[in-house]
Order: C-alpha cells, then structure tokens, then sequence
C-alpha cells in the first residue's frame, strides 16, 4: 500500500503520459486529501538508454478513472508520502 497526495493532477491523470505513467504538475499546490493505493505490481520502462522504475496501483475511486482504474507512478515521485507493509528498496 501508498499513501499519495491527492491533488488536480491526480484527478486528472488519463495515463496519457509517456508509457502511462503518472507526470506530476510541481506547480499544483490544490491537496484534496490523501488517499492509499494497493501496489499491485512493478515494471521498467525503457526509452533509449534511460529507463524509468514504476508501481502499478490500484485506486479506490472507480475503474473510470485513470488506466482502468489503475495508476502508473515513478517509485521516486514525491506524491507518494509513505509506505505500509513494504519498504522500497
């Protein structure tokens, strides 16, 4: 599980972004809240000779939102406060 900071962009998010993962506006100060999403897997995406480590998440608002109801975020993205029951290497 994660705690992220629940802000516009993340309401916004579409998985539109490059691989489908999450691109945070450091601009966005709004903060709806927090909310915990359930780590369901991982992956790295690979562009040239950069490559990104990612959490694949499931949300809690619907699957209306997002990719199918799952996000695509960085494991570094400063949105994620925290972490319960594991801890990220």
């Amino acid at each position: 599980m994660a705690l992220l900071k629940h802000s516009a962009t993340v309401t916004r998010y579409t998985g539109a972004g490059p691989n489908g993962i999450f691109i945070n506006d450091s601009s966005d100060e709004t903060n709806f809240g927090y909310r915990i999403y359930k780590i369901v897997a991982w992956n790295i995406a690979k562009s040239g000779d950069s490559q990104k480590t990612y959490w694949i998440m499931a949300n809690t608002f619907s699957s209306n939102w997002g990719m199918s109801g799952y996000l695509r975020i960085a494991v570094d993205d400063p949105i994620i406060e925290g972490y319960y029951g594991y801890k990220p290497i």
